[in-house]
């Protein structure tokens, strides 16, 4: 697999370095210098040309090759045998191979860049708190809020090293699949024209495979996705239908989960960038279905930036907005609402699957009553369940059912005017209403998660109830239509029914709607503590939840009342558990974090206490330092890994000082500071030494 992405990013960072230098110079930089620099430029100019198809692999690896073999004989005599300029390491070209940086790659005549494991460093500045529950964590107490009440926070065991650094995850070289969803419906009913459109432009094998569907919620547009997904695979192949959850995700988020399926690197943080990576990997595979399901207001300003090439791909869009852009607007189709046999048969199918007879005239006035939705037939359906169970008169449920929905729609319609989505309104209403005002405030607060999947132990922690407690509302809200159990631990509900819980949420008190988005982001933090990446499985599953991680740091980042330890804590476990992932308001939510942790350590009752948030302080400080350091803001970085490293000594952790100066070191190697950077290797290997440590 090539992979000339990561080559290009550290040539670009090891020609930052090199131009420093002659701006040190001056005009007396020396001709090697130069030289240096021109090499630089021009290998760096061959793989641009690379990765927009100017230049074929074969001619990019001959011209490419003497160059760095040029860099190396040139920095021959630098300070260490392995060859380093700008932090990029160069060293060991012997006939086929090369190393780039940190990245292991094979350059032969008609072979390919492969990508191999990055190398071992004595030790590397990403920081990893250990888990306070259940690891080998050393941090088990508990901290007081500023509300004084008692709540579950991270600390360190005090009594010796305090052991907060250790390497962080390193994803996997080899792909992380996507999965095509699971239907969440037996009874497909009134689409098969448009399965076929979808299907047959999906085909066309040229430009013109692109496809997509739209309409208001509920209205079936991405079980129509998953039919076409599952149609095409014997065309495609499973391996090449990446199928991207957009929804609840950023741009950035969704690049980084299709480089991860390509089983690429993606470049530094610019979305064109990053954009061009991914056209160029996809553009060397067979063709490729790449399926962008609930796209959002919020992705369209970068819409273009999602858009892999066609051919050799082919795109399915759905979304519920009629304004995508640099899709053509003939391949957007607009699902309207099923025809009235259609949407008939639909009501039958679902009352049969629930044991109820069909009576035709009940049916066909419940389905025009409900505009012909099928989301909002599905929970009619449910509804009728539900009556039917408590049934004590004569009354056919349907006639109780149609009865209810014409007096609630006479309401809704009164209050909210003509709205489009006024039919499930009016379905979802009813079924909270016959919930108990327990079980309604618990529904409002699923309204926080992000994702249509509900886990147990994140939902009993945002309820704050015991597992009993949890399974028997879960059950309630199942029986009342609201869910559906997926299986032992994982509940489903629509994202529309979501979000108007989230509607109920914000209408209530602030202190339960603050409770609510507390203990999420608690859960979620605790999830990325405890989190044990061994598999491929494992970083699905961390990729999957990245939504509900993202959605816990805004509500943090909006939050200025939230505790001081969330506020430190949170951010710290994100860095630390996605190390090179992309989130754009990272670095402010780090220096938000300084700023909470010094807080933090003023309101300490005892001298332990003290310590305890010191160490934070300074994990805090490294963490926004690793960051600034990937990112060319050297000065910053230095600063505060020296407050960082000063913190460490002052609390006598031992380790994390090891930890610190490899990673100062780092840096100031980078910066040519090459005697410091030695003093610091070789102080920071006899710490690891004499502790016995050999990671």
């Amino acid at each position: 697999m090539t992979d000339p992405n990561t080559l290009l990013q550290r040539l670009r960072r090891s020609l930052n370095i090199l131009e420093q230098r002659r701006a040190k110079y001056g005009i007396d930089a020396p001709a090697s210098l130069v030289i240096e620099l021109e090499d630089h430029e021009t290998a760096i100019d061959l793989t641009e040309q690379l990765a927009k198809g100017y230049l074929t692999e074969a001619a990019w690896r001959e011209q490419l090759l003497p160059l760095l073999v040029k860099i190396e004989e040139r920095q021959a005599t630098e300070l260490v045998s392995s060859l380093t300029i700008g932090g990029v390491n160069f060293s060991n070209i012997s006939h086929s191979t090369i190393n780039i940086g940190n990245i292991n790659a094979g350059i032969h005549a008609g072979g390919d860049v492969v990508s191999g494991d990055k190398v071992t460093q004595t030790a590397k500045g990403s920081n990893i708190a250990q888990a306070s529950h259940g690891g080998h964590a050393e941090v088990n107490s508990s901290t007081i809020d500023q509300r004084g009440q008692q709540v579950s926070g991270d600390q360190y065991n005090v009594g010796g090293d305090i052991h907060i650094h250790k390497a962080a995850p390193a994803r996997p070289v080899e792909p992380i699949p996507t999965r095509i969803p699971a239907p969440r419906t037996t009874t497909f009913v009134g689409r098969s024209d448009d399965l076929d459109w979808l299907c047959n432009r999906l085909k066309a094998g040229d430009v013109a495979a692109v496809a997509g569907v739209r309409g208001i919620g509920g209205i079936g547009k991405t079980e129509l996705a998953i039919a076409a997904a599952n149609r095409l695979e014997p065309h495609f192949g499973e391996a090449h239908i990446l199928w991207l959850e957009c929804g609840p995700n950023t741009v950035q988020a969704i690049q980084e989960r299709l480089a991860a399926a390509l089983g690429i690197p993606l470049p530094d943080n610019d979305l064109r960038l990053r954009a061009d990576s991914l056209a160029l990997a996809l553009k060397q595979r067979p063709a490729t279905l790449v399926v962008l399901d609930d796209i959002r207001h919020h992705h369209l300003a970068d819409f273009r930036y999602l858009l892999p090439p066609r051919p050799p791909c082919a795109l399915l869009v759905t979304s519920r907005r009629d304004d995508l852009p640099d899709i053509p607007w003939p391949a957007i189709k607009k699902l309207d609402v099923l025809a009235p046999a259609q949407a008939e048969l639909l009501l039958t199918n679902l009352l049969a699957d629930i044991g109820l007879a069909p009576e035709p005239e009940p049916v066909a006035e419940v389905c025009t009553l409900l505009e012909q939705i099928p989301l909002a037939l599905t929970l009619a359906a449910r509804r009728a369940g539900q009556l039917a169970r408590r049934r004590s008169s004569g009354v056919s449920p349907l006639t109780t059912l149609l009865a209810e929905l014409q007096q609630r729609r006479r309401v809704l319609v009164l209050k909210l005017g003509d709205r489009p989505d006024v039919s499930i309104i009016a379905t979802f209403q009813m079924s909270c209403d016959e919930l108990s005002e327990d079980d309604q405030a618990r529904l409002n607060r699923l309204g926080v998660f992000a994702r249509n999947d509900l886990e147990l132990p994140a939902v009993q922690a945002v309820w704050a109830v015991t597992e009993e407690e949890a399974r028997r509302t879960l059950l309630n809200l199942t029986n009342a239509g609201l869910l559906e159990e997926v299986d032992d631990q994982v509940w489903w509900m629509h994202d529309l029914l979501r979000e108007y819980a989230g509607d109920r949420l914000a209408q209530t008190d602030a202190d339960a709607s603050d409770t609510a988005y507390l203990n999420h982001a608690e859960f979620w933090r605790d999830y990325l503590v405890n989190l044990t990446l061994r598999s491929l499985a494992d970083w699905r599953d961390l990729e999957t939840h990245r939504p509900e991680v993202e959605s816990a740091a805004a509500w943090l980042a909006g939050t200025p009342t939230s505790p001081l330890y969330l506020q430190v804590q949170l951010p710290y476990a994100i860095a630390r558990t996605f190390p090179g992932t992309t989130f754009p308001w990272l670095t402010t939510a780090l220096g938000a974090a300084l700023t909470a942790a010094r807080q933090w350590q003023t309101t300490a009752a005892d001298e332990d206490e003290r310590n305890v948030r010191a160490a934070w302080l300074a994990v805090t400080q490294s963490s926004l330092a690793d960051l600034l350091y990937t990112r060319g803001q050297y000065e910053e970085a230095e600063r505060l890994y020296r407050e960082s490293l000063a913190v460490f000594e002052e609390i006598g952790d031992r380790r994390s000082v090891a930890v610190t100066q490899s990673s100062l070191a780092d840096l100031l190697y980078t910066r040519g500071q090459y005697e410091e950077a030695e003093r610091l290797y070789r102080e920071s290997l006899a710490v690891f030494e004499e502790i016995g440590d050999r990671r």
